[in-house]
């Protein structure tokens, strides 16, 4: 039995049969000219469910995911109208010489005011086509879109037609969904006769699934300026991701948990000056007009690019701020992944504040201000405590974290003026017996803490970006003997670990 198949100029005279009757009326072939009303019916395994391909009946072979090349109608054509001499009583339906449109290959053109059926064209692949009536009056033009990177088979590709790559004109363009999901191979109508021209248009084709890299590509940026009757190839395919195709969207949008129910995307009514990058990018200072805000609570880079990966499959107005009305779907993407370094860069404009996220996030992104400048936050170590049940029962559990050496050299470790080192909110790294410093940093049995690694001076006393050693001292007043850890060196490192467990006290 035949199987579902992509009839192309080389197999056509295998698999496509003329049918003697249109669709509804016990069709026995998939190709039908119906020359009363000047159309051609392109007619797939869900409408015929068989055809007789010189062996008896056999499952139709042509359907709307495989499609049919262009060029396989037309050479079928030419060989039906040469055996048929009622058919060359009609006027003749279809050229495929690409330079009657001026163009690429891949340029073809219905005549005399004969057209594919309904959404027939649809049905058509690696082609575009102009439409032509009686007088040789242009009609209508479908651009041949082509993806040229494989396509997750469960994606929703879609296309926009702006007047420019300008925001606000992708903000009025309507997302349209291509005819079937996965790699695209279709045709787009850019052009009617008394109607829309969108042959200057700029074609923007998108792949947004979520656990997929989010992925676009343009007319304009692939070089072509006119959205003319010619099949082109656009580089456009996405990948999965892995760690975000392991969460739920329902948690992550439709019904979010902690801490993506406290997220929301912000745009401000004139660019706002953001202050405390590093020194290396574009400089300590950047405006941004938009920014995602976390109202609550820190967030993982993976909870980041989860939450905005949802954000951009959205056609509603997300702007928490409205005016304006923001339709992420229609706008450019939020981010992209640095492949050098695997960080995150927002998309120009788009700013997240920093103690919003965790250390090692921080490390993770960079922000792209409004002007293109692109920002660094400055590195915060990310130093884990563990601690024990002991001291978690002390009545009055304390600690502190001195420098071993200073800058000064008279206020180091172990004498009466040593320093305590601050976290990077400035607060010193200490719990003073009443459980006011645990609450806030205690998950468990860890103590998490973020140090300025960058930008720490302790009022003169270290310098900063430079690596220090420092003493951990840990006690209790009747649960939990006393221990000194050290000297442990803080490093540019989110991920430094110090192990403070302690004895219970049986004095």
């Amino acid at each position: 039995m035949a199987t579902p198949i992509k009839i192309t100029r080389d197999n056509y005279s295998s698999y496509l049969v003329r049918s003697t009757n249109p669709r509804g009326s016990t069709p026995n072939g998939n190709v039908y000219f119906d020359t009363a009303n000047d159309e051609i019916q392109l007619i797939t395994l869900d409408e015929l469910a068989t055809v007789d391909l010189g062996s008896g009946a056999e499952a139709n072979p042509f359907t709307v995911t495989e499609k049919m090349q262009d060029l396989a109608l037309y050479f079928f054509m030419l060989e039906e109208v040469e055996a048929d001499a009622t058919l060359q009583n009609f006027r003749f339906a279809k050229d495929a010489v690409p330079q009657r449109m001026g163009k690429l290959v891949g340029a073809t053109a219905f005549l005399n005011g004969i057209v594919l059926n309904g959404t027939d064209r649809e049905k058509i692949c690696d082609s575009g086509f102009g439409e032509y009536d009686v007088a040789g009056t242009l009609q209508a033009v479908y651009h041949g879109a082509k993806s040229l990177n494989p396509i997750n088979s469960t994606t929703q590709p879609y296309y926009l037609l702006a007047d420019s790559a300008s925001e606000a004109d992708r903000l009025s363009a309507t997302p349209v969904d291509f005819d079937k999901l996965g790699d695209i191979n279709s045709v787009i109508k850019t052009y009617e006769n008394g109607g829309t021209d969108n042959r200057n248009d700029v074609l923007f084709i998108c792949a947004r699934e979520f656990g997929y890299t989010m992925e676009e590509a343009n007319s304009t940026a692939t070089g072509v300026a006119e959205l003319g009757a010619y099949s082109q190839g656009y580089g456009i395919g996405n990948s999965i991701v892995s760690d975000i195709a392991a969460l739920d969207i329902t948690d992550v949008w439709t019904t979010p948990i902690v801490p993506y129910n406290s997220l929301d995307f912000y745009r401000y009514a004139s660019g706002q000056a953001k202050t405390g990058f590093s020194t290396f990018g574009a400089g300590t200072t950047g405006t941004f007009t938009d920014e995602i805000r976390l109202s609550a609570g820190t967030m993982s880079i993976l909870e980041l690019r989860a939450w905005l990966d949802a954000l951009m499959l959205s056609d509603a107005d997300e702007n928490a701020n409205t005016p304006p009305v923001l339709r992420p779907k229609r706008m450019k993407p939020m981010y992209t992944i640095n492949p050098a370094n695997g960080k995150l860069v927002t998309r120009t404009g788009l700013y997240v504040d920093p103690a919003k996220l965790t250390a090692e996030a921080q490390q993770q992104i960079v922000v792209t201000d409004d002007s293109g400048g692109e920002h660094q936050y400055p590195f915060n170590s990310g130093i884990t405590i563990t601690v024990s049940d002991a001291w978690l029962a002390d009545a009055a559990p304390w600690f502190r974290m001195l420098y071993a050496s200073t800058n000064v050299g008279l206020n180091d470790y172990d004498t009466a003026t040593a320093v305590t080192v601050p976290d990077a909110s400035a607060n010193p790294i200490t719990e003073d017996g009443g459980g006011s410093g645990i609450d806030s940093r205690l998950s468990g049995n860890t103590i998490s803490i973020s140090y300025a690694y960058d930008t720490e001076t302790a009022g003169g006393e270290v310098s900063p970006g430079v690596s220090h050693d420092v003493y951990f001292h840990i006690g209790g007043t009747d649960n939990s003997k006393r221990r000194t850890i050290g000297p442990v060196t803080i490093t540019a490192s989110s991920a430094i670990t110090i192990d403070a467990s302690t004895e219970a006290e049986t004095n």
